[in-house]
């Protein structure tokens, strides 16, 4: 089974289980179309399958954009995956907590190099 059956299989599965009404994946590597695939309902109403110009509309985002954004960082060695959120935003070296000022309960680092 190809590259492109395969995707297409699961997608047609997230439409039959209904985790999706439509779906388009395109993947592309350096900027070469390796493969477009589609499954479900662009309307489900008239029956209107999905092609590949059919528009969505795209809720809340904020999270799979600065995953994908944080991946890119994590890539390029720009971000540290194990490194405390204090190495890039230093004001959160301490915390408040009802009006106080507080160090942080652990230090920066990978897991292993933590000690409580």
């Amino acid at each position: 089974m190809s590259l492109k059956e395969q995707l297409t299989a699961c997608l047609e599965r997230a439409v039959e289980n209904h985790e999706a009404a439509g779906i388009n994946l395109l993947v592309l590597r350096d900027g070469e179309e390796l493969c477009y695939t589609r499954a479900g309902y662009a309307d489900m109403e008239s029956g209107k399958p999905v092609e590949r110009d059919s528009i969505f509309r795209l809720y809340s985002q904020s999270k799979p954009i600065t995953a994908a954004a944080v991946m890119v960082l994590a890539e390029r060695g720009l971000l540290d995956l194990f490194a405390g959120v204090d190495a890039y935003l230093p004001a959160l070296r301490t915390r408040r907590s009802s009006g106080r000022t507080e160090p942080r309960s652990r230090p920066s680092g990978p897991p292993g190099s933590w000690s409580c």
